[in-house]
């Protein structure tokens, strides 16, 4: 660089070879033993060079800030590459997510038509066992849109006063069939008890965790209550449980433990949303079980 601006100042072109011996001052130029050979080579090239040990540092400085400044332009426009990057994934993210919300709300239709038919015919067996399924695929479809909602870091939270009884009983109907079929008996009175929170996302909360008590719990009791004093809503079962080895994990996205493979309709999710949802509501969640036992569910409810 050096050479070739010292070249461009007396109006002549540089070469390889002036441009060696750029390279060639730039590393030698503490040396001065080696200053003088550095003439030598410039005679054979034709240039006339004034070498010194102050120019020489002065020039390695030039050449210094020429290499800083050319770091930062690579920095900037890696940085500039980079936001690009990250703005067309956040987009198509949008999108994948727009279309997915949409396939949910679609498929919601012919479930509850599904339902409707189930309703007409249930004295017959067969009708009785596709409503369970379908139960379980509304279940599922509800959690995947909870979930994509949840991931949606706009989502808001409408936190007000709730009934808890306006949120459990719709869930019992629902589930009804799944009591009677489970041979599972329900442990329910009023509460009479209204807490503060988003009633949409707690009713999701609920939900999941019935369902699960539901699902382990065979000719076995699930009961739910309200634990005044400490301010939680208990949901307690007597089914399989949960070992103690997967207990630390158990709201872990993904995770479905040896319950989950056992019972092969596990997704992971379900916990995971649970504790999530609680996350960003600021309440907290309190599992505790015992394999062949039971489970016990505590979510607790902010006083203020």
């Amino acid at each position: 660089i050096f050479v070739e601006i010292f070249l461009l100042s007396k109006g002549e072109k540089s070469d390889e070879k002036s441009l060696l011996v750029c390279e060639y001052s730039f590393g030698f130029e503490r040396n001065k033993a080696s200053l003088d050979h550095l003439s030598n080579l410039t005679k054979k090239v034709k240039i006339e060079v004034e070498i010194s040990v102050s120019s020489c540092c002065s020039w390695s400085g030039f050449l210094r800030w020429r290499g800083g400044e050319k770091l930062k332009n690579q920095i900037q426009e890696l940085e500039e590459a980079n936001l690009n990057l990250r703005n067309d994934f956040l987009a198509k993210e949008k999108e994948l997510q727009e279309y997915f919300l949409i396939w949910i709300h679609q498929i919601k239709t012919p479930i509850t038509a599904g339902k409707l038919i189930c309703d007409s015919d249930i004295e017959n067996e067969n009708v009785k066992n596709i409503k369970k399924e379908l139960i379980y695929i509304e279940d599922y479809t509800n959690m995947a849109l909870s979930y994509l909602k949840m991931a949606n870091h706009n989502t808001d939270m409408d936190i007000s006063l709730v009934n808890l009884d306006d949120i459990i009983r719709p869930l019992i109907k629902k589930y009804a069939i799944l009591f009677i079929s489970n041979n599972i008996k329900l442990e329910y009175e009023k509460l009479n008890v209204k807490v503060i929170t988003d009633s949409k996302w707690c009713m999701v909360v609920i939900e999941q965790l019935l369902s699960n008590a539901i699902k382990y719990t065979k000719n076995g009791i699930v009961s739910i209550s309200f634990n005044e004093k400490e301010n939680y809503l208990e949901i307690k079962d007597n089914g399989i449980g949960i070992k103690d080895s997967d207990l630390p994990k158990i709201f872990d996205k993904g995770y479905s433990g040896f319950n989950g493979r056992q019972n092969q309709k596990s997704t992971g999710i379900g916990l995971f949303l649970v504790k999530q949802i609680l996350d960003k509501l600021g309440q907290k969640v309190k599992l505790e079980s015992k394999l062949g036992e039971g489970t016990s569910v505590k979510v607790y409810f902010n006083i203020d």
